[in-house]
């Protein structure tokens, strides 16, 4: 008994920190901030960068790796002491549900293996996640709540034209408050239900694209196979969400 105890304890062990550094070598190769610092800025464009009172970046996939965003890391490109750093007032943080291995500009099917699969289950998320592209983006959603509200009051999910409101009036006097909104890259992620369109909303998504990289229920990618429009899902999906106030991605 003592030696099952003790091997299921090494087997917990490898398995603790296989989850804290899988993902950080797998964001380094995947991620990697290709130009390293110190960066060369003339004095006059720091002055002029520095006196802009609301910045906003519209992409970022930081949500991705399983970082707490409320450290500054070393790694990527994006947390909440970096985009203070920069002085960035708003940052869309996409969610990446599902990336087709071999990820080409020309041409992917929605058939091949998923590159999110295994970084989903080496991060340690249950599984619950491994398999179902609507759990692990809910996950991802629920995860940019709580960092937000690790910060108090110095950042705001934005949800709403309200919460932009307060966001930009915050600035004017304490450009230390940041603000959040969840985006979802390619509307693969509801799974072909307008019912996890009501879920994803709920949970804060304010913007969607509706495919990437491949073709999924919503229609025809620029990168996929069929070459297609929207089908009657994605009509009624784009619809919705304009009853819903979730904006097209059209990027």
């Amino acid at each position: 008994m003592k030696k099952i105890i003790l091997f299921l304890i090494v087997l917990f062990g490898i398995y603790l920190i296989g989850i804290n550094t899988v993902p950080q070598y797998i964001e380094a190769e995947r991620n990697p901030v290709k130009a390293l610092g110190p960066y060369q800025v003339s004095p006059e464009a720091q002055t002029l960068y520095q006196s802009l009172v609301f910045i906003s970046d519209l992409h970022c996939d930081a949500l991705l790796w399983g970082r707490n965003l409320n450290k500054r890391g070393d790694q990527g490109h994006v947390d909440f002491p970096r985009m203070r750093e920069a002085n960035v007032a708003l940052e869309m943080f996409t969610i990446v549900s599902k990336s087709p291995a071999g990820q080409n500009m020309q041409s992917n099917s929605e058939d091949t293996f998923d590159n999110i699969t295994p970084l989903t289950i080496a991060k340690g998320e249950g599984p619950w996640n491994w398999f179902s592209l609507i759990n692990r983006t809910l996950s991802q959603s629920e995860a940019l709540a709580g960092f937000v509200e690790n910060e108090g009051e110095k950042a705001i999910l934005v949800k709403s034209k309200a919460n932009l409101e307060k966001l930009i009036e915050a600035r004017k006097s304490d450009k230390e408050v940041i603000g959040a909104m969840l985006g979802i890259e390619g509307g693969h992620a509801l799974e072909g239900t307008l019912e996890n369109l009501d879920a994803v909303h709920a949970a804060g998504v304010r913007m969607i694209g509706p495919t990437h990289f491949f073709d999924n229920e919503f229609g025809g990618s620029a990168h996929g196979e069929n070459g297609a429009g929207l089908t009657e899902f994605g009509k009624a999906a784009v619809k919705k969400m304009n009853e819903l106030g979730i904006f097209i991605d059209l990027a």
